[in-house]
């Protein structure tokens, strides 16, 4: 993951977020699989009853951490996968207003591992892979919908164009 971001560059990255007062930073992960995007429910066990919204993998980086170090943590501890086993690029950056966010977006090409990753975690809840091509809009997470539309994946609409 190294070789996505320098260390300077995430370094920089993160100091100018912070010049700008935004102190919470966090790394979102597009895990896809050909035309297939990696959706979690959000917030499982707040939402009984409720239509589920879905996000993708995220954590936020820790005081001192680099952002390659929490995108590596995600994808090794939540998602249980090696991340440098698979192609990645570095996607962009985004904030967030409410609650004021720099959001680090990434993409991981898994696409010979579409099963091992759905189902249901009684921690974190279930797993899908959602088809870009399906025309049914999706109800994201907060925060999500931002993140994905400012590199282009979604329509206005709110399905992945």
């Amino acid at each position: 993951m190294t070789d996505v971001l320098t260390v300077d560059a995430q370094r920089e990255l993160a100091a100018e977020a912070h010049r700008f007062g935004v102190v919470d930073l966090q790394v979102l992960v597009l895990l896809s699989n050909l035309r297939q995007v990696l959706l979690i429910e959000h917030c499982p066990t707040l939402s009984r009853g409720l239509p589920p919204q879905w996000t993708i993998p995220n954590t936020f980086v820790l005081p001192g951490e680099l952002i390659c170090h929490a995108l590596e943590r995600l994808c090794c501890q939540d998602l249980h996968l090696d991340p440098a086993a698979w192609p990645s690029s570095f996607l962009g950056v985004t904030t967030l207003q409410e609650p004021e966010i720099e959001q680090y977006l990434f993409a991981l090409n898994v696409s010979d591992l579409p099963d091992e990753l759905t189902g249901t975690d009684p921690d974190n809840g279930a797993r899908r892979w959602w088809n870009i091509e399906d025309g049914r809009p999706m109800s994201f997470a907060p925060g999500i919908r931002q993140a994905l539309a400012s590199v282009r994946l979604l329509s206005p609409t709110g399905c992945l164009a």
